[in-house]
């Protein structure tokens, strides 16, 4: 169980993960404790090749291209330090090859690159 996040409704990205109290840069924020599937989907994370289907609530940690979070192997860890209830977010193109469902971002960062991802062949 995490009780670093929760998943909850978003006011603007259907439902997201927040953190539940104060973080410190580079502290650990959730693992990857779901099951290996055969192919890529909308919710899978790629780690060394393979797609695993995540668990709530890191599910629903959702993409940024300025993030605040990032995944090291089958972690997830604050990149920054972070305040009890923020959105945290990860870049996706950082751990996917290829996307089940490439979508526009509206993250609203600086630096949006707008279109995400290229469809899997």
């Amino acid at each position: 169980m995490n009780d670093t996040l929760e998943a909850r409704p978003s006011p603007d990205r259907g439902t997201a993960a927040y953190v539940t109290r104060d973080v410190n840069a580079g502290e650990l924020l959730g693992t990857l404790r779901g099951i290996r599937l055969p192919t890529r989907t909308r919710y899978s994370i790629e780690r060394d090749g393979d797609h695993y289907e995540t668990g709530a609530p890191e599910r629903y940690v959702n993409h940024a291209c300025a993030p605040n979070a990032r995944w090291s192997g089958r972690e997830l860890r604050a990149l920054r330090s972070l305040q009890a209830g923020e959105e945290v977010t990860f870049d996706y193109t950082e751990t996917e090859s290829a996307f089940a469902s490439p979508f526009l971002c509206r993250c609203g960062s600086e630096n949006c690159r707008v279109k995400i991802g290229e469809p899997s062949a």
